[in-house]
């Protein structure tokens, strides 16, 4: 149901984007789909595959929507991969790369890939990562720019900073801070499903980059480990 959803939602991003989201947008169903059938098969229980539907909701109103999807595997030892997938109203990207595990309460990632805005253009995108656990708290710290971005130009950075507590089996309690979005708490519900969900939102009651505040602007989630 949660892939029916995503690729439903896929398609009307596409159409609301214009037709220059076509090739990228379908990149990333194929990868989804790809990378399902091949989670299916795999015997690595330790990999990760998440498909999230998830929408922005600022005074009452939708101004964004998306799908995206992120894959984890480990190769040998400490190393492992990992591949993201985003399309969203007038934007898509898709890159992977290497992660590197010096601890087993640490995670770090490097990855590039591409990304391609509504006129059709398409451009370089890189990224990098950060993550951290010890018993029930964690935090991920997940950075992404593109070749402008050592030029001063800011407009391509973005960046999403989540520590978390697991207070109970189906109930995590934390914080997000996502550039372009806000900051504020966040809750996230497990679902009992199987392949396993989460239901989760993130009230962001202000911008701290910016010094401003917005009061009802909400990200809202729903997604599925498989």
């Amino acid at each position: 149901m949660l892939l029916t959803l995503a690729i439903s939602l896929t398609l009307a991003t596409v159409h609301s984007g214009g037709e220059a989201l076509m090739r990228i947008s379908i990149l990333v169903l194929v990868f989804c789909a790809l990378t399902i059938a091949i989670t299916s098969q795999s015997v690595q229980a330790d990999g990760a595959t998440v498909v999230e539907v998830f929408s922005a909701v600022d005074k009452g109103d939708i101004h964004l929507a998306g799908v995206d999807m992120f894959v984890a595997r480990p190769i040998k030892g400490k190393l492992g991969m990992s591949a993201f997938a985003l399309v969203v109203p007038g934007w898509a990207q898709v890159y992977a790369g290497p992660t590197y595990a010096p601890k087993d309460w640490l995670v770090l990632g490097v990855s590039g890939g591409v990304e391609q805005v509504a006129n059709g253009n398409l451009g370089l995108r890189f990224a990098t990562s950060a993550w951290a656990g010890y018993k029930k708290f964690s935090l991920l710290a997940i950075g992404e720019f593109n070749p402008d971005s050592f030029t001063g130009d800011t407009s391509g950075v973005w960046f999403d900073l989540t520590p978390r507590y697991q207070a109970a089996p189906w109930l995590t309690l934390g914080a997000k801070w996502r550039r372009g979005v806000g900051a504020g708490p966040l809750v996230e519900l497990a679902l009992p499903t199987k392949p396993s969900g989460t239901i989760w939102f993130s009230w962001m009651p202000g911008e701290p980059e910016r010094l401003i505040g917005h009061g009802g602007r909400m990200l809202l989630g729903v997604q599925g480990s498989f």
